[in-house]
């Protein structure tokens, strides 16, 4: 099985050239190029012209079916898969990220979608601060081991290698604990999570929204950091309501009410006791 491009991607096969296509594209952007096939050549992956750029976006091809991976944010719209595992579940290749950066190397599983290579090396603990990963090139059939180009710390442009655990989409897949303070009492009001998923991939956007009861008012967030749920020496708050959050650990974040008169529910409970008794005296 042999992939390219001659003016889009192809796929070639005992003699025969088969047309991939490209993806949805603006008028006078038409073209495509396969760069990477699985084992069996049931999967394809490159980059095509689409309605998002006209440089270039990642394309995954299964099935005579063209599928784009988008984009990271920053910089120019412009990425492209290079290289794809056996079995066609991971792929790796480059991203524009921001202006100052440059390319920056992806990798990319239908669980955790695209993601920057550094971003999840270092999730899993591994100190990669004075490297620049410019493109992931290739990668092995097990999925396992990524090998490209980038910057040493010392300075210049080296190879590099990256070998990831088995089980690395689930180590960087993150829960997010949403309770209310006080929460003893219900009449607070409710907090909506959007998404809300049971668990979130490393780098992934989380809308909270907190719903005050009537004659309730929203006063904070107490926001943890990442992995330090319930300790108040790792925790902040934001009054703003409301917020988003970026999922790169376990978090916890309690959402803080108050009476809209100021007066807490206990003493409010108390003090209309104390009216109704004085006035049951009146009245006797």
């Amino acid at each position: 099985m042999v992939v390219g491009e001659s003016g889009q991607a192809f796929r070639w096969e005992n003699g025969v050239m088969s047309s991939l296509g490209a993806l949805p594209n603006r008028p006078g952007y038409f073209g495509s190029s396969a760069l990477g096939v699985s084992a069996d050549g049931s999967v394809v992956v490159g980059f095509s012209y689409s309605d998002n750029s006209i440089l270039g976006e990642a394309f995954r091809w299964e099935n005579g079916v063209m599928t784009e991976l988008g984009d990271r944010p920053g910089g120019y719209f412009w990425s492209a898969g290079l290289d794809v595992s056996a079995d066609g579940s991971v792929i790796v290749g480059f991203n524009q990220a921001t202006w100052d950066v440059g390319d920056r190397a992806f990798v990319w599983t239908a669980a955790s979608g695209m993601l920057y290579l550094d971003d999840v090396v270092a999730a899993l603990g591994v100190d990669v601060s004075e490297w620049r990963l410019f493109s992931a090139n290739a990668i092995s059939d097990d999925g396992m081991t990524i090998v490209g180009r980038g910057t040493r710390p010392a300075g210049g442009s080296e190879g590099w290698i990256a070998t990831l655990p088995e089980d690395w989409v689930d180590r960087i897949s993150y829960e997010l604990t949403v309770t209310i303070a006080k929460s003893d009492w219900a009449g607070w009001g409710t907090v909506t999570v959007e998404p809300n998923l049971p668990t979130y991939i490393l780098g992934k956007s989380v809308t909270l929204t907190a719903h005050p009861n009537p004659g309730i008012a929203f006063k904070k967030w107490k926001l943890y950091e990442p992995n330090h749920a319930g300790d108040a020496n790792y925790m902040t708050s934001d009054p703003n309501n409301p917020i988003t959050i970026v999922m790169t650990g376990h978090r916890e974040v309690k959402a803080v009410f108050r009476c809209a008169n100021g007066v807490e529910p206990v003493l409010a409970i108390t003090l209309g006791v104390l009216g109704l008794y004085a006035l049951a005296r009146r009245r006797a």
